[in-house]
This record gives structure tokens, C-alpha cells and sequence, in this order.
């Protein structure tokens, strides 16, 4: 997805949202981006999907699930994959969600 548009993803990720919708699932949640230690342009790439993600869901009445409670030291050193500790964080984030709290990532 290097090439692909800010937008072109967040409509890809909004329409499997809004398929399972239509398909009779009443509550769908989508999960933002976790932003990791990367380039200042793949950085603003991010920042950019979550931001759009955000209003998108809401114009969809889709849930967001929130990842900004991990940071940079649960991110491996490959920039890519979680820490065992940031895969709890995101696992908990998940569960705090499912779970119906408010604050979720506060964690």
C-alpha cells in the first residue's frame, strides 16, 4: 500500500466495515493504524489514515478502536512488529472494546 492513496485506504477499510454492516452485523469496529518509529513521510502517512479513519467512522457509524497507548519501545527493532509487551496493549485495547469500556487504552 506504499503507493496507494491516503484516502483509497481508508475507503477500502470503511467498505469491509460497511459490507459487514449490510450483512447484518450490527456492531463493527475498526482498529487504527499503530504508528511506529518510521520515516517523517510514512509517519505523516499514518497520522493522515488515522485521521481520515476517524471521520469516516463516524460518518458510517462505525467504532474506532484507538491504538495511541503504544509507543515507540513496543515496536521491535525491525519497525514493524509488536513487542510481546505492545501485542498485550493491542490485545487489550481489542478486549477493552469488545468489553464496552470507555477508556480502553489507558493502559
Amino acid at each position: 500500500m506504499k503507493n496507494t492513496s491516503e484516502e483509497d485506504i481508508v475507503r477500502s477499510i470503511i467498505n469491509v466495515g460497511r459490507k459487514c454492516k449490510n450483512n447484518g452485523i450490527s456492531k463493527v469496529a475498526i482498529s487504527k493504524i499503530v504508528k511506529r518509529r518510521s520515516t517523517i513521510k510514512v509517519q505523516a502517512k499514518i497520522n493522515k489514515v488515522n485521521d481520515f479513519l476517524e471521520d469516516m467512522c463516524l460518518e458510517h457509524q462505525l467504532d474506532i478502536i484507538d491504538n495511541d497507548n503504544i509507543i515507540d519501545e513496543d515496536i521491535s527493532s525491525d519497525r514493524l512488529h509488536l513487542t510481546y509487551r505492545g501485542t498485550c496493549k493491542l490485545a487489550n485495547n481489542f478486549i477493552g472494546y469488545l468489553n464496552g469500556f470507555d477508556d480502553y487504552s489507558n493502559n
